[in-house]
């Protein structure tokens, strides 16, 4: 017969954070416009490394009376980085585009830099959502999505209103 596996449910705190407002609520299709969310419950890397820390202690020891009665590990808690992410639509898809800088600011506070839009939707105004992803996101049981919040028609992403010269060539193309 097989080995009978029983081991306690983990219960484990996950953010519940919330989107309140964006300033400014609009920018450049070009990208490069740095925003300040606020909401609450947003959550710093080193906060949740600290948590987790001490809860993959606790999954460390279990694991090891389990190796002894030759069961199966119990996989240790992850933790990603504070993120945002940017959803338009293409058609009937929603695509998104995942900020690279993000800065907690405060438990209420967080800023990231807008990136550019794909050229197709430079040259119209393009209202996107916004999503919030804390780093403790990543413990959530498969499926649920605790830990981040998401904000219809967040930002408006709008046609630079500066133009864009295209130099074709220099005459002449060399100085004294």
């Amino acid at each position: 017969g097989g080995k009978e596996d029983t081991y306690h449910y983990r219960y484990i705190y996950v953010s519940s954070p919330e989107v309140a407002s964006l300033s400014p609520s609009s920018g450049t299709a070009d990208g490069g416009t740095w925003v300040v969310v606020k909401g609450k419950e947003f959550l710093s890397k080193e906060q949740v490394e600290t948590y987790v820390e001490q809860e993959n202690e606790k999954i460390e020891q279990e694991n090891e009376e389990r190796q002894d009665k030759g069961l199966e590990p119990i996989p240790k808690y992850k933790v990603s980085d504070l993120a945002v992410t940017l959803w338009y639509k293409e058609g009937r898809e929603l695509k998104k585009l995942e900020s690279e800088e993000v800065e907690f600011i405060s438990p209420t506070e967080i800023a990231f830099k807008t990136l550019a839009m794909p050229e197709e939707y430079k040259n119209q105004e393009t209202v996107v959502h916004l999503e919030v992803i804390n780093p403790d996101a990543t413990l959530s049981p498969e499926g649920q999505t605790w830990g981040s919040a998401y904000k219809e028609d967040a930002f408006t992403s709008k046609v630079p209103q500066l133009s864009r010269p295209i130099i074709a060539e220099l005459d002449p193309d060399e100085g004294p």
